[in-house]
């Protein structure tokens, strides 16, 4: 599921998407030029700069899931991106929580039927480009 070393979604796979650092309170990912992806002035697709967001966000809310002990899974509710630059050559996307909630919500995840974890993504080497990306959870059944 999602966006584990060896278990990159076919569309982040496609998009050059490599994880970084990962941990509970920062993910980070690159995402090499694909020109692929670009047009004839080798800007990046916004198709290909959202997957790269949603991947950093990912990689966040699972390392908390997985810091926190806890058997969720991650189902995307819900994402959204501004474009405010242009994307251009290699790119780093770093997500961090969102908001204050971001602990209590990580505290609450085996306790409610869904939890949503909110956290921001944003492109620092391009300047202002964020996307904010929400996941709510859903308990794992055996």
């Amino acid at each position: 599921m999602g966006v584990s070393e060896n278990g990159l979604e076919p569309f982040l796979r496609m998009a050059g998407v490599q994880l970084g650092s990962c941990g509970p309170d920062r993910a980070t990912v690159v995402q090499p030029p694909v020109p692929e992806l670009e047009n004839h002035v080798g800007v990046r697709h916004a198709s290909a700069l959202h997957a790269a967001g949603y991947a950093a966000a990912r990689a966040l809310a699972e390392a908390a899931i997985a810091a926190a002990g806890s058997s969720a899974r991650l189902r995307l509710k819900q994402s959204e991106i501004a474009y405010k630059a242009m994307g251009l050559g290699s790119l780093e996307t770093v997500a961090e929580p969102a908001d204050e909630e971001w602990e209590a919500a990580i505290a609450g995840l085996d306790c409610g039927d869904s939890v949503v974890l909110r956290c921001s993504a944003s492109f620092p080497t391009v300047g202002k480009a964020y996307a904010i990306v929400s996941f709510d959870r859903a308990r794992v059944t055996k």
